[in-house]
């Protein structure tokens, strides 16, 4: 029985990879794992706890951030004295699994939490005597990436049940609790270094600084009037406190009832949603209507799904309009250039969509208006021949759909 469930698990797999070869879908790649367990078994069996290993493929199954997996596991528990050979359990676990993203913060640690469920069926060989049973598991872990081919670090936890009254007589329904550490690569495989981050440049000093000797504050220059515009240019000496100056320290006269903060052809006093974005289309009362918006500089490094800071920028926008428009949800669509497999291009540029997902979630927009896909290489809107033309096609595209 257990290498007719080892050879089910090596039929499975194959049929999967059968499966990949057929998916063209905008959903994430089929991903492999392995990794070590350690099992505390149920305290009413007469073994101890045991160790093995776990062996995991992964396919999407058409809804956002969900998964099915098929895994097989073996792990032997203490040696007998029946035959001097050990105790074991070798099983299949079919598992839904739900992602919730990758988690990030600012010194650069990133994790993608993950909860999963699904039901089982194992042999068991204790003191001699082999069985085997259905299951049903629960469990949860994280996944954290490292920075070669789109590998990451598996850490899981799961409670596995089964109805066995044969392993420990009097007990109708065993539960053990698994642990597992190990690898996880996405298929097909290829480079996912992030750069380094860039570094902030300090502020440049002055030859001599100048005090003022009211408040004791230590400038290259001195404002003192406090309009932001120093003496030496400051055309307009004396201007009173909160009064918005040109860069020549004048007063500038204010526009009455002109004003348009978000530059979208309505004037503030009748906007209705006065954080839509450039170069956004509004109605005539401020607000988007549904239309493709793509930011000619939102583009991303090659090879990488990090956002850039004139992204965020406009990432940073886009939220505005979003948290001002409660109506409004988005698809973000991820684009790469030719270079590398098509693959490979198609799995990147979703990992770009998911990037500007994550970071329009951090700003608080609920992950249920956001949907994305990625299209690769299949779109470009420049030549691919040119470093300039791959740029371009390095971007991502937003649609604006309103109720």
């Amino acid at each position: 029985m257990r290498n007719i469930i080892w050879g089910s698990a090596l039929l499975a797999t194959a049929w999967v990879g059968q499966a990949s070869a057929v998916n063209t879908g905008d959903s994430d790649s089929i991903y492999l794992g392995a990794g070590g367990t350690y099992v505390i078994t149920d305290s009413s069996r007469p073994n101890d706890d045991g160790k093995g290993f776990q062996l995991t493929v992964g396919v999407p199954i058409g809804w956002q951030s969900w998964a099915m997996e098929l895994s097989y596991f073996d792990n032997s528990m203490d040696d007998r004295d029946v035959d001097g050979k050990k105790d074991y359990q070798a099983g299949l676990l079919v598992d839904l699994v739900k992602d919730f993203g990758f988690w990030g913060w600012e010194n650069g640690l990133r994790l993608k939490p993950y909860i999963l469920g699904g039901l089982s069926v194992l042999q068991e060989d204790v003191l001699s005597d082999k069985h085997t049973h259905a299951g049903i598991s629960l469990g949860g872990g994280a996944l954290f990436p490292l920075p070669w081919y789109g590998l990451g670090i598996r850490t899981e936890a799961r409670a596995l049940g089964q109805s066995n009254d044969e392993s420990a007589p009097g007990h109708d329904f065993l539960t053990d609790y698994r642990f597992l550490v190990g690898l996880q690569l996405p298929l097909p495989g290829g480079s996912r270094s992030e750069p380094a981050m860039e570094d902030v440049p300090e502020p440049l000093g002055c030859e001599v600084a100048v005090v003022d000797a009211e408040t004791g504050r230590s400038d290259c220059a001195v404002d003192s009037d406090g309009d932001g515009v120093y003496d030496p240019d400051d055309n307009c000496p004396g201007t009173p406190a909160g009064t918005v100056v040109d860069a020549f320290g004048c007063a500038v006269p204010p526009v009455m009832d002109q004003s348009d903060a978000d530059e979208d052809g309505v004037f503030d006093a009748d906007d209705v949603c006065p954080d839509t974005m450039v170069p956004a289309e509004v109605d005539d009362r401020g607000c988007a209507v549904p239309q493709p918006i793509v930011l000619p500089d939102f583009t991303f490094e090659f090879d990488s799904d990090r956002l850039s800071t004139m992204g965020a920028g406009y990432l940073d926008r886009m939220a505005a309009m979003m948290n001002g428009q409660s109506d409004m949800t988005v698809e973000i669509i991820g684009h790469t250039d030719s270079l590398g497999s098509e693959a490979y291009n198609l799995q990147l540029s979703t990992q770009r969509a998911e990037s500007a997902k994550a970071y329009l979630v951090s700003k608080g927009i609920s992950g249920e208006r956001l949907k994305t896909s990625g299209r690769g290489e299949n779109q470009p809107v420049a030549t691919n021949e040119t470093e300039e033309g791959r740029s371009d096609n390095r971007r991502v595209a937003f649609w604006l759909y309103v109720e």
